[in-house]
């Protein structure tokens, strides 16, 4: 089972279909064979019936002929020699209808019982004929045996309707008519015939014995009888077929008045009567006209057998030709529905193959058309529009990927770009970073100068007053210095503030460079910033540089006002002493200069720290971008492989 299933599933769809087919014709053939099997037996038999029937009327003659040279050998034996020239020529035609009867029952094939009962009939026959001939039989002897051949007649008749099948015929009128028409008619006619031939004898001979009377007086009472059984049998003939009635009954009635008056004609002048004077010759007449009106009975009823027969072989024909029309009408029907059948299944199936195939190598520019509304063709209509879908998306796909390989170029080109300039910022940021070490070291360089200038005004107050003027000019540079030292402290918020505002462009950088959006530019207008603050950074370091100097020339001038101002300290103790104070002060600020320049070095190496990252960030972002760009390339090549309609571009 597995390997059936297995054969069929390698087979095409139009071999299955004729698997199916083959698998569905006995089914359909088997009651056909067996119609058209019965259609033809049926003209078969029609046509074996009718050559039987043939045969059957040649027998018949036979056996007529034969009944009549019984009767005139019977007459010629008994003493009357006037028939003698009838008798031979009665003889002839029996021979001659012997000779056609042998023909044509040679040429049927008889079977071999028949065959061999049809030899040895006819050989019994050629005795009988040679010895009447010769005269070496007496009427009785010679009546004897032609009845004995004449019952080989009889039984061959017999086999022949067995061997045609006109004893058994399926109607039951024609049945009843072959019996009637070749079994009834023919006893009686023999009957009859035996008491003509008889009662012949008997006239020619002018003298019967009792045991003749008997005899002819039953064989009279037997044929009256066999009459009366022949009417009877055409009554079942006529109820069977009543349009039969009219071309038989008439003659019927005709053959009985004959046959009354033959039999009645052998009571008389035979069976009954002292003396027998009645001539033989018109006694053999008026037996023969009786028993030619059955015979001629029997060649009607044998047309209407003929006829009916006739009828039934055009019938049979007419069927068979019908059915064979019909059955071939249906053939044709049946291989030109199934030829179109199969082509609107494989059809489509074959167009969904190609399109499959198409679509496998890469071709989406197919136009499908759906003509119909079956599986195939929903199996068309959804290949269809899984070919427009994939072509319509490779459109997509392919856009998009140029798309993406043009952005991740330019992504990438600003990345690169971007990288350069963080890096520049780094440098910046480094010198920014130098710039605001050197500060801090000045700074603190200042811090303990004015802690030493502390102490020597300390030490200085007791000379103090001498310098008194001096002093008042040292207390106008030191304000100088103060004011100076005011302005370090503006340019030192002016850089937190810078690295401050740093920072915060440092986060933005870092948010522009996670979206990467709008190829780049956030980028660039990060980097500028974070570049003009870098310049700020520089120009405010600078300006704390030359003010340092200023304020350390000042410091010088004070110092020299101071050394001259000692000869006079005395002279300004109170002076000096606010000097003090007033170093003690600027002591402290610087102190407090000193830590917030260290906060702004170490907020300036982290903002150092964060560009380097910044820096690293970009170089990552900008091979990620490259590596888009490569794989945006790939996948176009990919999409490439795939063929599209112009629709197909201009709907994407």
């Amino acid at each position: 089972m597995i390997s059936m299933t297995s054969f069929i599933d390698r087979l095409p769809i139009a071999r299955k279909l004729l698997v199916l087919g083959i698998a569905i014709l006995p089914t359909i053939g088997v009651p056909t064979y067996l119609q058209f099997k019965s259609s033809l037996n049926a003209v078969s038999t029609a046509s074996t019936e009718q050559a039987g029937l043939e045969s059957a009327r040649g027998l018949l003659s036979l056996i007529q002929l034969t009944l009549q040279h019984r009767a005139l050998s019977a007459t010629m034996l008994g003493g009357d020699n006037s028939v003698s020239g009838t008798r031979e020529d009665t003889r002839a035609a029996v021979d001659q209808a012997l000779v056609k009867i042998d023909q044509d029952l040679k040429a049927r094939a008889l079977p071999p019982d028949m065959a061999h009962a049809w030899e040895s009939t006819a050989a019994n026959w050629r005795e009988l004929a040679a010895a009447v001939d010769a005269r070496k039989l007496s009427d009785k002897e010679s009546t004897v045996r032609h009845m004995a051949v004449i019952g080989q007649y009889l039984s061959i008749l017999d086999l022949l309707l067995d061997n045609t099948g006109l004893a058994l015929d399926s109607e039951v009128g024609t049945h009843y008519l072959v019996r009637a028409a070749l079994v009834n008619l023919p006893k009686a006619t023999e009957t009859l015939s035996q008491t003509r031939s008889r009662g012949a004898g008997l006239l020619a001979r002018g003298e019967a014995s009792p045991t003749d009377r008997a005899l002819l007086a039953s064989l009279s009472k037997v044929a009256s009888d066999q009459v009366e059984d022949l009417g009877k049998a055409f009554d079942k003939v006529f109820r069977a077929e009543p349009e039969l009635r009219t071309a038989l009954a008439a003659g019927l009635d005709r053959a009985n008045a004959p046959i009354r008056e033959a039999l009645d004609l052998a009571t008389r002048e035979i069976v009954n009567a002292e003396a027998m004077h009645y001539a033989a010759i018109d006694y053999v007449k008026t037996f023969t006209r009786a028993i030619d009106q059955l015979f001629a009975l029997d060649a009607r009823a044998l047309d209407s057998l003929q006829a009916r027969l006739d009828a039934r072989s055009n019938r049979a024909h007419r069927t068979m030709l019908v059915q064979a029309g019909l059955l071939s009408l249906m053939l044709i029907v049946v291989i030109v529905l199934s030829s179109i059948v199969v082509r609107r299944i494989t059809g489509p199936l074959n167009r969904a193959l190609a399109l499959a195939n198409r679509v496998a190598h890469g071709d989406l520019t197919a136009h499908i058309q759906v003509a119909t509304a079956d599986e195939t063709g929903q199996l068309l209509q959804a290949l269809k529009a899984m070919n427009s879908s994939l072509a319509a998306m490779v459109s997509r796909i392919r856009t998009g990927a140029e798309t993406i390989s043009t952005a991740s170029g330019q992504i990438a080109a600003g990345n690169t770009d971007l990288s350069s300039r963080t890096e520049e910022q780094a440098a910046s940021l480094e010198e920014s970073a130098a710039s605001i070490e050197q500060l801090t070291s000045a700074v603190r360089h200042n811090t303990e100068s004015a802690r030493q200038g502390n102490m020597l005004a300390a030490h200085a107050s007791e000379i103090a007053a001498r310098g008194g003027e001096v002093v008042g000019r040292v207390v106008h540079t030191m304000r100088d210095i103060s004011n100076s030292s005011t302005k370090v402290a503006h340019i030192t918020s002016t850089i937190e503030s810078i690295a401050f505002q740093t920072n915060i462009l440092a986060l933005n950088a870092a948010v522009e460079a996670a979206r990467a959006g709008e190829q780049g530019r956030g980028f660039a207008v990060v980097a500028s910033e974070v570049r003009a603050l870098a310049q700020r950074s520089a120009t405010a370091a600078k300006e704390i540089k030359d003010l340092i100097n200023e304020s350390v020339d000042r410091v010088t001038a004070g110092t020299e006002q101071v050394d001259e101002a000692g000869r006079t300290i005395d002279e300004v103790v109170s002076a000096v002493r606010r000097v003090a104070d007033l170093m003690g002060e600027i002591a402290a600020a610087s102190d407090e200069q000193h830590k917030g320049i260290e906060q702004v070095s170490s907020a300036m190496v982290q903002m150092d720290q964060v560009t380097q990252q910044n820096a690293a960030l970009v170089e990552q972002a900008s091979a990620a971008a490259q590596s888009m760009s490569e794989q945006a390339l790939v996948l176009k090549s990919a999409v490439d492989v795939f063929k599209v309609s112009d629709e197909s571009q201009v709907a994407s």
